[in-house]
């Protein structure tokens, strides 16, 4: 039987340059190993021992007239072989394709299985881990939920710890398979006969060879991994510390050659204490990725973040409504860059970009009430990145000024341009701060300088749809709507608005009632949260012009925050140069803007200087957090506490100092910004024309005076109650007056609010904390009395018919300090009270003023306090005198 052999690289016989080869395989082994032995020194320069291995030989094995392949091989070091002579032979050695599944190729592993499963599925998951297949020849097990977990090990470990429980071990075929067989403890027969007299081998073990730029395995094959970035979107890594806030979290998961992982890809993610993630795990897919700001690279070629799958459109960064989009069917795109037939107009053009990527993962976070820095992580099979979520933190998230104009473009001569102004605070609409505008050169008039943000009304804001939640399609609006009425959604082609789309929204991410294509294109109306508009107007202007215009709010950062927007004034006596007046905020009238401005709209205000944003001060800064937190506020409590500046006892002003906002100031604002008080349902407006009275007579403007009063004056009363009993609830606490280090007790403050304190165990003297609005201080019984004042003799009272008494004994103040006070007890009559020096001739005034009746110590109204013992039997006109001594100790280490 004519038998024969021959070695492939790369497909192409190398038999001649061949001395010899091994093909082992040994039970419970994952791989096939290989060595070749060279007969040729030049041998050694078809492989590179520095880059990752690839399966380049094959070794094929003829019996009769058929050749049968024993394999594909990794090459991926030199062997060494060694005889019983010692003679070092030359070669290379390598392992079979199942070698993806330990080091160094494969990632390690560290997972839950978290629910019901088997020994199959869980071998089965690691084997696609490496683009492997596996087959059983054993039986299949439950795996029960939380039963099985591991922790930094590799796919066969996994997979050969599995194998073993259920009595089998791992094996592989030529092909490249794994199988999983099993134990066989009686063997029917024997497999092979050894005839030989004389066995000697003598090898030695091969180390598997640890690559410095190993790569990890993913789901696309052998010899891809994972890249994860993770990012906050639209600020989402700023939250304020109200417990509702939340934001949205993009896990873009990339291979080794930076392409998007395939759709369902699982992404898991972790956070720490202070805030909370919307789900443990989440599934990449198609993400659209709207009004990204990139800058052109040249006239043709722009940048992004992310892989590409699709482009929606490009625009320039100032055409906010979309009205030239640069990108047509004759663009292209490759990765991360697009290239457009239509050239930009700069080379170095700032550019808004709508485009669609793939392997995404989405993830909501809900923030904490506590004010603090979390970390949150997305980790794909040990590919992880981690960004830091920012709650309550205004120093790390500053705040923004946004402002633009419409129409985009030029105008013409008589007419005039909105200024859409709008501001976050801590990532949350700037409702109630008040912003400057001034033109600081060119031509034209502003209708207000001073405007305050509050809401402005948005018509056909253009946004496109987004699916990246299965059966659910979406759209995102620039602003913050405010919750003054749902927005509408219409599809851009729907030109008669017969169609309102809208579901719902949470934030600036609106639900739509059907689903619609990717990147369809859609106008929405709505209500803006800490907006304004001002309009700008070519008053007088007959040639034309440039103007600039500033734009500044005091943020609570020296510098405050400045926003600029450009016009062009232009002459369109020709019809074809009147420009595009699309997408308009509509329902805007400048006659009417009657902040700061005349009837007219475009009066002077009075200041045209380049001054610097109006400061705040510390009432502004209660009013403003009043206005911007009530409609968030849980509860009538939480509602008075916003209202009447009393969200933290440290607000509470000192005694005879006052607050920082009068009761009058906070209940004018009131009315001011709600047009009455939160007291009533119903404006004053609206109580007066439901009462009767028609709008502009006498009769409606008295009764509107009579009712705003009225309204004031109850708003001030409940305001001081409320005051006075916040801050009074303040003044005790119950519950244990010691501790010992390590033990816990209740304590109940005032103002209701009950704690569970622990002793820390290295305590000693005394531990303060807070409960509610109270300050407790504990004593620690690690600690001893030490004595810190004293003042005058403790018993010299006798002279002058006096007597010395200890008043009350052990005083506690704070719970830790003592005082023993020793107080003269002066029994006379009103003449002898007024023979002496310094005391009150007027039997009517407080005898118990004259400090020189008490054997003269006279210590200061601090540690004054009265006797309440009475005179000594036989006495007629009486009275008691201050503390002539005392001594202070407190409890310390």
């Amino acid at each position: 039987m004519p038998l024969d052999w021959d070695v492939l690289l790369d497909d192409v016989s190398i038999k001649t340059q061949i001395a010899g080869f091994q093909v082992r395989e040994s039970k419970g082994a994952y791989a096939r190993e290989l060595t070749l032995f060279a007969a040729d020194p030049d041998f050694y320069d078809l492989f590179d021992y520095t880059a990752i291995p690839q399966l380049r030989i094959e070794i094929k094995t003829k019996i009769a007239a058929t050749w049968i392949s024993q394999g594909k091989f990794f090459i991926e070091r030199p062997g060494i072989f060694a005889t019983p002579d010692s003679i070092m032979s030359p070669g290379v050695w390598g392992r079979s394709a199942t070698a993806v599944a330990g080091p160094p190729f494969a990632a390690k592993v560290s997972k839950t299985w978290a629910a019901d499963t088997t020994v199959q599925s869980i071998i089965t998951e690691m084997a696609d881990l490496c683009d492997l297949t596996v087959t059983f020849d054993i039986d299949d097990y439950t795996v029960f939920a939380n039963s099985y977990a591991v922790d930094g090990i590799y796919p066969i470990d996994v997979i050969s710890e599995l194998a073993g429980f259920c009595g089998g071990h791992v094996g592989c075929t030529p092909a490249g398979a794994m199988v999983i067989r099993p134990e066989i403890f009686h063997p029917a027969a024997a497999d092979y006969t050894i005839t030989d007299d004389d066995i000697a081998d003598i090898s030695e073990n091969i180390e598997y060879p640890e690559f410095g730029n190993r790569i990890r395995i993913g789901a696309l094959g052998a010899g891809s991994g994972y890249q994860v970035d993770l990012e906050a979107l639209d600020d989402s890594d700023c939250l304020p510390a109200d417990g509702v806030a939340r934001g949205t979290l993009l896990a873009f998961v990339t291979d080794n050659e930076g392409e998007p992982v395939p759709d369902n890809t699982i992404v898991s993610w972790t956070i720490e204490d202070g805030a909370a993630l919307d789900a443990p795990h989440t599934n990449t897919g198609n993400y659209l990725l709207t009004n990204r700001k990139h800058q052109a690279e040249n006239y043709y070629t722009v940048s992004v973040d992310y892989p590409i799958s699709d482009v929606i459109g490009i625009w320039a960064y100032a055409d906010s409504y979309g009205q030239h989009n640069f990108w047509d069917d004759n663009g292209s795109f490759d990765g991360k860059k697009i290239t457009v037939a239509n050239k930009f107009s700069f080379c170095d053009q700032m550019l808004r970009i709508a485009y669609v990527t793939a392997g995404c993962a989405v993830n909501k976070v809900t923030a904490g009430s506590a004010a603090m820095d979390v970390e949150v992580s997305a980790d794909v099979e040990g590919a992880k990145d981690t960004i830091s979520i920012y709650i309550g933190n205004p120093c790390a998230c500053g705040s923004s000024l946004n402002a633009k104009v419409n129409p985009y473009g030029a105008i013409c001569f008589g007419n005039l341009a909105h200024i859409l102004v709008w501001a976050t605070i801590n990532n949350a609409p700037a409702a109630g701060y008040p912003v400057q505008l001034r033109i600081t050169s060119g031509c034209g008039e502003l209708s207000s300088e001073n405007k305050t943000l509050q809401t402005a009304e948005i018509i056909n804001e253009l946004s496109h749809v987004n699916n990246d939640i299965t059966g659910v399609s979406q759209v995102e609006t620039e602003i913050i709507p405010a919750d003054v009425a749902n927005p509408q959604v219409y599809l851009k082609s729907d030109t008669a608005k017969a169609v309102d789309l809208y579901a719902s929204h949470d934030g600036k991410l609106i639900d739509l009632t059907t689903l619609q294509s990717v990147g369809e294109e859609v106008v929405i109306d709505y209500h803006a949260d800490g907006a304004t508009l001002v309009a700008w107007r070519t008053i007088d202007v007959d040639k034309e012009c440039d103007s600039e215009v500033t734009i500044k709010m005091s943020d609570g950062t020296e510098a405050g925050l400045k926003e600029e927007v450009n016009f062009n004034a232009v002459d369109c006596a020709e019809p074809d140069d009147i420009p595009d007046y699309s997408g308009d905020w509509s329902d805007y009238d400048p006659a009417n803007d009657d902040q700061n401005s005349d009837s007219g709209g475009f009066e002077d205000d009075g200041n045209d200087a380049d001054s610097g944003a109006a400061l705040l001060g510390p009432c502004d800064v209660t009013i403003l957090n009043r206005v911007v937190n009530i409609d968030n506020a849980v509860g009538e409590d939480d509602v008075d506490n916003w209202r009447f500046g009393t969200n933290s006892t440290d607000n509470c002003p000192e005694e005879e100092q006052e607050w920082e906002c009068s009761c009058a100031e906070l209940c004018e604002s009131e009315v001011h910004y709600k047009g009455g008080t939160y007291d009533e349902s119903q404006t004053i407006h609206e109580i007066i024309i439901a009462a009767g009275e028609t709008e502009g007579t006498p009769a409606y403007n008295e009764a509107f005076e009579v009712e705003q009063q009225g309204q004031l004056d109850a708003c001030v009363e409940n305001c001081q109650t409320h005051r006075g009993e916040f801050c009074e609830a303040c003044d005790a606490v119950t519950g244990p007056a010691t501790l010992v280090p390590g033990e816990s007790a209740e304590y109940v403050c005032d103002d209701g609010i009950t704690e569970m304190i622990t002793m820390p165990l290295d305590q000693c003297g005394v531990y303060t904390t807070t409960v509610g609005c109270c300050s407790v201080n504990i004593r620690s019984t690690v600690g001893q009395w030490v004595e810190t004042a004293t003042c005058g003799p403790s018993s010299d009272c006798s002279s002058g018919g006096g007597q010395t008494a200890e008043s009350g004994g052990e005083i506690l103040e704070d719970n830790k300090t003592k005082v023993f006070e020793y107080a003269c007890v002066i029994c006379t009559d009103w003449t002898a009270c007024g023979n002496s020096a310094g005391c009150p001739t007027n039997p009517e005034e407080d005898y118990c003023n004259c400090e020189s009746r008490c054997c003269g110590c006279s210590c200061g109204a601090a540690r004054t306090a009265l006797y309440a013992g009475g005179c000594p039997s036989g006495s007629q006109d009486f009275s008691t005198c201050g503390v002539s001594s005392y001594t202070e100790w407190e409890w310390q280490c």
